[in-house]
């Protein structure tokens, strides 16, 4: 078993993103003053192999795909400790609404502070010009790995697990809820899932993801917009994307069901 020190171990830096901008970058004035901004020609950011060194500190070990971009295991040669790396990649369809998300991911992360069953954000990186998330790499078990959506396929569960599992993601959700409460932001993850849990070799259960949901400008009133997916979201959300409290419960008592039954 893993002691809970180590999973406090990394130190924490996070840039002043204060001044983070969604809108198109028109003079290199704008460019220095806004660090990340959708540029004009928005090109997919460049895809690093396993055995590159980025920014001569972190070696990636291994390459994942994601939903709206890429997401690196890498060693950090300063924290001597592996970190997850992840990415917006564009595939040129819809690139300022991808942006968006990745960007209020980015803002939403930074408002929450640590938490043992939210994976912590470590720093964010301007590489190339393109924001990367850096947030600690949860290490799982080494025969059913780090996803909760591969010990559902593969693991029995016991209902004293079940109990405790979920009741671990009801407190990371509630810990999300009152920090960003506190910046009078309402908090939905949007897009609760089996994939979007990760869990460590002693047990202990980390959200992941929180791109599912973003706030936009609609006049003079900010709404929250949330995207998920099919499965595990209620049917009211593919009619109107806005976004509610009520629809994490909603995909919390799927994947119970899926828990209990082996079914989605």
């Amino acid at each position: 078993m893993e002691s809970e020190k180590s999973e406090e171990s990394f130190s924490v830096y996070l840039p002043d993103m204060s001044a983070i901008s969604i809108r198109e970058c028109e003079s290199n004035e704008e460019k220095q003053r806004f660090p990340f901004v959708l540029p004009p020609s928005y090109k997919p950011a460049h895809t690093f192999l396993v055995g590159d060194v980025i920014l001569e500190r972190y070696e990636v070990k291994e390459r994942m795909h994601g939903n709206m971009g890429d997401v690196y295991r890498c060693y950090d040669r300063f924290l001597r400790d592996d970190v997850a790396m992840k990415t917006l990649i564009s595939d040129g369809r819809g690139s300022r609404r991808k942006f968006e998300f990745f960007m209020e991911e980015v803002q939403e992360r930074m408002h929450i502070d640590y938490h043992p069953n939210v994976t912590s954000l470590m720093l964010v990186e301007n590489i190339q010009g393109y924001p990367y998330i850096i947030s600690e790499w949860v290490k799982g078990d080494p025969h059913y790995g780090n996803s909760f959506d591969g010990w559902m396929n593969s693991y029995s569960f016991q209902t004293e697990e079940i109990v405790d599992f979920m009741l671990q993601v009801c407190k990371g959700l509630e810990h999300c809820c009152k920090q960003l409460s506190k910046v009078e932001k309402r908090f939905v993850l949007g897009d609760l899932k089996p994939e979007n849990i990760m869990i460590r070799q002693n047990g202990r259960l980390k959200l992941i993801d929180f791109g599912g949901a973003m706030y936009a400008l609609c006049g003079d009133k900010k709404e929250m917009f949330c995207v998920g997916t099919k499965g595990y979201s209620p049917p009211e959300q593919w009619k109107d994307m806005r976004g509610d409290v009520t629809w994490d419960i909603y995909s919390l008592g799927a994947v119970l069901h899926e828990m209990l039954t082996g079914e989605n």
